[in-house]
């Protein structure tokens, strides 16, 4: 082996490139690369999307929350003016 070595020279590896390491993929590979991603970018607007709904659900209820007592609030100040307007007459 030494022998080779002496004749040829030491190995002298360089790194490749991301364009060049893309080159050499085969085909079926880079697909299931690109539908990975995809699926990747897919589940986090599903995410955002779900986290948003979330947020007007929860935001909704406190706002039905303070609709009933409102309601509440109302009608009980449209019984009491009932009553004081029975007493008068």
């Amino acid at each position: 082996m030494e022998h080779l070595n002496s004749l040829v020279g030491p190995v002298v590896r360089r790194r490749r490139t991301l364009k060049q390491r893309w080159a050499l993929i085969f085909l079926p590979n880079k697909l299931m690369v690109i539908a990975t991603i995809v699926i990747a970018v897919a589940t986090l607007v599903k995410v955002g999307v779900a986290w948003k709904m979330w947020r007007e659900v929860h935001s909704g209820g406190l706002d039905t929350d303070k609709l009933a007592e409102a309601a509440v609030n109302q009608a009980a100040d449209a019984v009491g003016s009932r009553s004081e307007s029975d007493a008068v007459y």
